[in-house]
């Protein structure tokens, strides 16, 4: 009975770790920034993923509140520039959160 206990314990375990909210699309994508800027809620930027096949094309992104300014500054230094950026960001939700953001040199 203990060993039955054990697995369906597991199992279960097993159940809430693969169904928990971590999407499957978060990852590092590089990315032209298409629009930069603030709104009331937050600093949003609109993003191409350069690869091909394109995980999204002209997508809104919500960034992380603790980094917004920086965030935001980098995306206008890109645009301005004509420069890609490196983030790390969650793709599978309508507003997806920018976690991290770095500015790419123009011959990557």
């Amino acid at each position: 009975m203990k060993r039955k206990n054990l697995i369906l314990t597991l199992l279960i375990a097993l159940g809430v770790v693969l169904f928990s909210g971590v999407s499957a699309s978060a990852g590092w994508f590089i990315c032209t920034v298409d629009v930069a800027g603030p709104t009331q809620s937050g600093i949003y930027v609109c993003l191409t993923d350069t690869s091909y096949p394109q995980a999204f094309k002209q997508k809104w992104f919500r960034c992380s509140d603790n980094l917004s300014n920086e965030m935001l500054a980098t995306a206008l230094t890109a645009m301005t520039n004509n420069m890609k950026v490196s983030v790390e960001a969650d793709s599978d939700q309508v507003y997806g959160n920018i976690n991290i953001m770095y500015l790419l040199s123009q011959e990557y």
